[in-house]
Formats: structure tokens, sequence, C-alpha cells
């Protein structure tokens, strides 16, 4: 059983099936348990669906090989917990670097998730940066897993985005709907527009229009969100 199918998945990794792995990513982080998991719910489903629309292309395909190629990892460590260690935090932000479109994207997505959370832009990218070696680390050991071939890396990353969305959406979560929701790719869409430059835009704003604190309470957003905030903050 590979490491990853342990923790039931990526999300499984990130939630823990025990609190152990996430105060290890936490740690990594220098952010609450709470802190992290409130981030990662926010900042996971943007850094999987920038990769997905970078993947469109051969070239895009390409350069996603190469870095699992890189970071290919999964087999040498026999816990979760080891494998956080073992996180490279250069590594991370050259990750988000290359995955967001440009550095106004990557800034913009952290002061957003800031924003959304009522946290400072410090932790946020602390997370983000310790979250991005665990994705590839992960898509590339489903690539293995899964007999995925180089050519075929693109939909693999493209069914990941999905599951990783999907799973999210099945337990709910207002304030990750919306977020989502701004995140959707339009196929009209032109080269100049950021696939994430409306994101958190509207996650401040409830179905009325109206202006909500930006820092959102367990019972508003429920399910997935509200779930996670229970497990991470016990």
């Amino acid at each position: 059983m590979g490491l990853f199918d342990q923790a039931g998945g990526l999300l499984g990794m990130l939630t823990g099936q025990g609190d152990q792995s996430n105060d290890s990513l936490a740690k990594q982080a220098n952010v609450s348990s709470g802190d992290f998991g409130k981030i990662m719910t926010l900042g996971l489903p943007m850094i999987m669906k920038a990769i997905n629309r970078n993947s469109q292309d051969k070239s895009g395909v390409d350069s996603l090989n190469q870095a699992l190629n890189d970071h290919d990892k999964a087999d040498q460590f026999d816990s979760i917990d080891q494998a956080v260690e073992q996180v490279d935090h250069e590594d991370g932000d050259k990750i988000l670097n290359h995955v967001f479109k440009d550095q106004n994207e990557k800034e913009g997505i952290i002061d957003k998730i800031a924003q959304a959370l009522n946290m400072d832009t410090a932790s946020v990218k602390r997370t983000l940066v310790v979250l991005a070696p665990m994705v590839l680390m992960y898509l590339a050991h489903r690539r293995k897993s899964n007999n995925v071939s180089a050519e075929d890396m693109g939909q693999e990353a493209d069914r990941a985005s999905r599951e990783v969305e999907g799973q999210a959406r099945q337990e709910g979560g207002s304030l990750l709907e919306r977020v989502l929701d701004a995140v959707t790719v339009d196929e009209n869409q032109t080269e100049d527009d950021s696939l994430l430059g409306k994101v958190i835009d509207n996650v401040t704003v409830d179905e009325g229009g109206q202006d909500k604190q930006a820092k959102p309470s367990e019972e508003e957003d429920g399910g997935l969100l509200g779930g996670l905030f229970d497990k991470l903050t016990k």
C-alpha cells in the first residue's frame, strides 16, 4: 500500500487520519493545525486547478512530467510525517512561481485567501509553500500507481483536480463553493485572462449581495469547511 493510499489520498493526507500528520504539516508552515486546515481548504483547489490549467498543451505536460520526476519520492517514506520532514520551503516557493501565471497572480491569491480567512499573508504563503511539494509528490505517486504515460499526464492532472473539487463540493461549505465557482475555467477565456483572477472576489459577499465579515464562522460554512475546522482544531 502506497504512502498516499494509507492516508486516503491527497485530502486524507492533508486532513489527517489522526491529527499527527496535520500537526507535522502545520509545524512546517509555522501555523496552528486549525489555520493550516482553513488555508488548505481554499489553497489546495487553486493549486490543483492551476496545475491542470498549465497542462493543456504538450509543453505544459512535459514541464509537469519533469517536475513529477523530481518529486517522485513517496516510496522513500514510511509515513506522512517522514515525508513532511523533507519538505523544502525554497522548492515549494519555486513550485508556486511556476504553477501560478505570474507573481501578481501568486500574490493576489495569497492576499485574497488571507482576506477571506482574516489571516496574515505570511501565514498563508508559508502554508501554500508547504502544500506545493506534497501535491507534486502525490501526483507523481498517482502517475506511477495508475501506470499513466507521460503523454496522458495532462488528462490525469485534470482528473486529479476534478476529484479534489468533487470531494470538496460533496461535503458542501458555502465559502469553498464560492471560491471554486470563481475559478471555474471558461472555454472562451483568452490567454490574457487569469484563471484565478476572480478568486475570492465574491467570497465575502452573500447570496443577497451584502458584504459579509471576512472571517467565516463554522456554522455558516458547514460541510467540508466546518468539518475540517472541527477536526483540525481538536
